[in-house]
């Protein structure tokens, strides 16, 4: 009963495939065979992350991958060793969760990813390992690292570029590690919700110079009410 079932699974989902343009289906070693028509019709959507302890000590990867619709979620998954590479893929048009993932070791890369969909760390943990976002373009689209505890570990985005979109860091926890912003490359469009000091926080000059550039008027008082205030 249970193989009819799971065949009457595959048979349904790879027929919705043909029809339904934003579906995307993640396969494991264990099904990836069962998917293989699917995936010789629709290889940018039938994906096979191996097995889930390779996200924790094997190498998973999504090189130059193209997310163009649909959703992708890595909710509450542990990075916890090995290598989990999305170098030079594109997110466009689609929704990417890593809601309450922890990177608590080995290394994830977004190094060359373009982000110009909506990919949203909300609660995600980083406690260690290396999180790397060199080289990744962030032109349009929205990025949210709300409420994100940075507490270990080390960020990177040597030569990024925010250049457009949002990025935020509403209500993110620096604690620890080092989120380094030092080698952008482009800072025009730079992140909201960005403390100017923080444990660990590493601005680039020129978000220092916009700081210091800004006038300060010791006289004037805010408008409406302070509760209204961010």
């Amino acid at each position: 009963m249970a193989g009819m079932m799971r065949q009457r699974f595959v048979d349904v989902t790879s027929e919705l495939l043909d029809t339904v343009g934003n579906l995307a289906v993640l396969t494991a070693d264990l099904s990836a065979e069962m998917f293989s028509q699917a995936r010789a019709r629709h290889p940018e959507r039938v994906i096979n992350i191996g097995i889930r302890e390779q996200l924790s000590s094997g190498e998973v990867s999504f090189t130059n991958a193209v997310f163009s619709s649909g959703q992708v979620t890595f909710f509450n998954a542990v990075f916890s060793g090995g290598l989990v590479g999305f170098n030079g893929a594109e997110f466009s048009n689609c929704r990417i969760r890593f809601d309450d993932a922890q990177f608590s070791d080995g290394k994830v890369t977004f190094d060359g990813t373009k982000f110009s969909g909506l990919v949203v760390f909300v609660d995600a943990k980083f406690s260690g390992g290396h999180v790397a976002f060199d080289d990744a373009a962030f032109s349009s689209g929205q990025v949210s690292f709300h409420r994100a505890d940075f507490s270990g570990g080390k960020i990177s985005f040597r030569g990024a570029l925010f250049s457009g979109g949002l990025v935020w860091f509403e209500d993110a926890a620096f604690s620890g590690g080092e989120v380094d912003f030092t080698d952008v490359a482009d800072w025009s469009e730079p992140p909201t919700w960005l403390p100017d000091r923080a444990p660990g926080l590493r601005l680039p000059p020129q978000h220092v110079l916009q700081v210091n550039s800004q006038p300060v008027d010791d006289d004037s008082e805010p408008e409406g009410d302070a509760a209204d205030l961010p």
